[in-house]
């Protein structure tokens, strides 16, 4: 494997291709994976959103609206800087970012269907998650903070549930074709530096970092 350039980015060999690994067995692990996560998440988002909702509802629903809303930009945010940024190896935290987020994602850009590079694990996903979880809880009434946050996660079960769909279903929508495409351009070598949304193209246009195909080389996509 070609190792992270000096400039840190994120490039790798070309993707493995989908025809040397079977479609279906990787999906059914990468479904498994997927599971814990789902479970774990969208059980903690209920219990803070019904406590909060029972707290002051009006307040709840919004802040669980701003989450909801607001998803797509830390969706951006942590592809762009955190899963494509760079994280040299050290103690304490840097051990654990280089070893949770730099290896994971090069290995899913060069084995783009290996359902064990195929989104973050529960045991690596809950320990920043639930941190940030803790200082709302702490800092914020329950309706507020707290709620924003379980809205936040449970966007993010949904985002998790549409790579998995993208990288291993062939749905007709055009809003699916749309997304896929969108992120096969983040997997093919123009455009690894770019097309950092998933869920949305949003801040990729709003920032610049959208690149696209026109004409034949997109429909082959």
């Amino acid at each position: 494997m070609r190792a992270r350039s000096e400039a840190g980015k994120i490039g790798g060999p070309d993707p493995v291709s989908a025809g040397r690994v079977n479609l279906k067995d990787e999906a059914r692990k990468a479904r498994r994976r997927l599971f814990p996560t789902t479970v774990t998440f969208l059980g903690f988002s209920a219990a803070v959103m019904a406590a909060g909702g029972h707290a002051a509802p009006g307040r709840a629903g919004v802040f669980a609206l701003s989450g909801v809303l607001s998803f797509s930009f830390v969706e951006y945010s942590v592809h762009r800087w955190i899963l494509h940024g760079r994280f040299p190896d050290g103690p304490g935290w840097r051990h654990f970012a280089h070893t949770s987020f730099d290896h994971l994602h090069i290995q899913h850009h060069a084995r783009p269907w290996d359902s064990n590079h195929n989104g973050g694990t529960l045991n690596i996903t809950l320990i920043p998650t639930g941190a940030i979880l803790l200082v709302f809880l702490l800092t914020t009434p329950l309706a507020t903070g707290p709620v924003f946050w379980a809205a936040v996660l449970a966007s993010y079960v949904v985002e998790e549930w549409i790579h998995h769909a993208i990288h291993y279903c062939r749905f007709s929508h055009p809003v699916f074709v749309a997304l896929r495409r969108h992120h096969a351009l983040h997997h093919a070598a123009p455009g690894t530096e770019s097309n950092y949304g998933l869920s949305s193209p949003l801040w990729d246009s709003l920032l610049g970092t959208r690149f696209s195909l026109s004409g034949a080389s997109a429909r082959s996509l």
